[in-house]
């Protein structure tokens, strides 16, 4: 729904005012585009915090998805400089909502297989437990029938001899 009556339009500067800056300008998660991608021939786009060339980038998750960007090349020292300077237009509101939703959506899934894995890595490791358990016991079986079958055989030479 829009925030706005009918008849009235959003500007833009109200969507700016709304935005988080400090998420609009991380460096989003990347993928590769053969159409856009390499270092910029431009050197004037360069990353704030290195004043190095930057790389093109398409962002490749949260509600950036899709949208392409000039990013530091490396980050030292651990540092995300950050987004240089986007190539596309934000999305419209409704479209950057339905991206997190469904980036959402898929984490949940994915944390819910971390999960079933655990428990099912638990379950094998107590299954192997017990067939080690049983492997021992049945060498010991083994073990002691074997001994026996040995008394016996002694037993019989014995009783053959006298």
């Amino acid at each position: 729904m829009p925030s706005w009556k009918d008849g009235e339009e959003s500007s833009d500067e109200e969507e700016l005012l709304g935005m988080d800056l400090e998420q609009h300008w991380a460096n989003p998660g990347t993928t590769i585009d053969a159409s856009f991608c390499g270092r910029v021939a431009d050197a004037s786009i360069t990353c704030r915090l290195h004043l190095a060339p930057c790389m093109k980038y398409v962002a490749f998750e949260g509600r950036d998805t899709g949208r392409r960007f000039y990013g530091c090349v490396v980050p030292q020292d651990g540092i995300d400089c950050g987004v240089a300077q986007w190539v596309d237009a934000p999305w419209p509101s409704i479209m950057e909502r339905c991206l997190e939703k469904i980036w959402e959506m898929s984490h949940e899934e994915n944390c819910g297989r971390v999960i079933d894995h655990a428990k099912y890595k638990k379950e094998l490791d107590k299954v192997n437990k017990q067939l080690d358990t049983l492997g021992d016991q049945y060498s010991q079986l083994v073990e002691e029938v074997t001994k026996m079958f040995d008394w016996a055989d002694q037993n019989n030479r014995v009783m053959i001899d006298e």
